[in-house]
């Protein structure tokens, strides 16, 4: 469903996979500036280290994998997770990142995890 809805939005989805973090911990992985979880098992997980000492922030959302019930009940939950990581990563790419410090940018973007439209 990830997929297709994707595609349905105009997503091109060639050459994209889901990627464990140890892919992203071997030496010859690029440096991260920020790490943002989004799975809610993840929120009380603690976060691998990461080179370069990247801020870590969580963006919580209801995993649409678990949910139950009709096709259309799931193509909605899976629609859902889409609208509210859309907003919030289209908030986030706004930050004046050039502009504020390290702090102030880690503040802004948890807070971003608390929005839901």
């Amino acid at each position: 469903m990830t997929i297709a809805l994707l595609k349905a939005h105009g997503i091109e989805v060639t050459g994209l996979h889901s990627k464990s973090w140890v892919e992203f911990a071997k030496p010859e992985a690029p440096e991260l500036d920020v790490v943002i979880t989004v799975c809610d098992k993840a929120a009380g997980e603690a976060c691998p280290s990461w080179a370069g000492q990247p801020f870590t922030v969580h963006w919580g959302v209801e995993d649409p994998l678990i949910v139950a019930g009709t096709e259309q009940q799931k193509r909605k939950a899976f629609g859902d997770v889409f609208r509210i990581l859309n907003r919030r990563v289209s908030l986030f790419t706004s930050l004046p990142i050039n502009k504020v410090d390290a702090i102030t940018l880690q503040r802004k973007t948890g807070a971003i995890g608390k929005v839901v439209d």
